[in-house]
């Protein structure tokens, strides 16, 4: 079995000062096949999903290769102003600022895919924006999960990661 956390670089100081980013453009480079079947694994019924949603821009390649795997829709769930009209948009906290996602608004059970779950800011904030759009929010799926922080996350749906750094 490939030891994924060896595959992710950490850059201290990015995008600010004390903010210790994890890279993942070694996973991707070197065992992005790999690594979608070890994601797809954590997801016991496929068959409850219609769509997997991807948190910009990190969460995009993880959401989909899985959508593309399951053979489910892929929802984009983007910064404010990248999509067309009608969109729906949720701000959120950052561990370092503020932010909004917005996404189109639609049916369907959805998985929502991210890179990293940090304080659980964004993935609280896209739960309750696919809510928001019309879907029903099933689970949420992350590469990674920060151990060192506290997630606040919402209790009603299950969270998964892979690795945990």
């Amino acid at each position: 079995m490939t030891d994924f956390s060896a595959l992710l670089d950490t850059i201290q100081d990015f995008p600010e000062d004390g903010i210790a980013f994890k890279d993942i453009s070694p996973l991707l480079l070197q065992a992005f096949p790999q690594f979608i079947d070890t994601m797809a694994a954590r997801i016991a019924d496929w068959d409850s999903i219609d769509h997997v949603a991807g948190l910009e821009a990190r969460g995009f390649p993880f959401a989909a290769a899985l959508a593309y795997r399951h053979k489910k829709g892929f929802l984009m769930l983007r910064k404010a102003g990248k999509l067309p009209p009608p969109t729906v948009q949720r701000a959120y906290a950052l561990e370092y600022g503020k932010a909004v996602l917005e996404c189109k608004p639609g049916t369907g059970r959805v998985l929502i895919v991210d890179d990293v779950l940090a304080t659980g800011g964004s993935m609280t904030a896209s739960v309750d924006l696919i809510r928001a759009a019309g879907y029903t929010p099933v689970s949420t799926l992350a590469a990674s999960r920060l151990s060192f922080l506290e997630q606040d996350l919402p209790s009603e749906i299950d969270h998964d990661w892979v690795l945990e750094i």
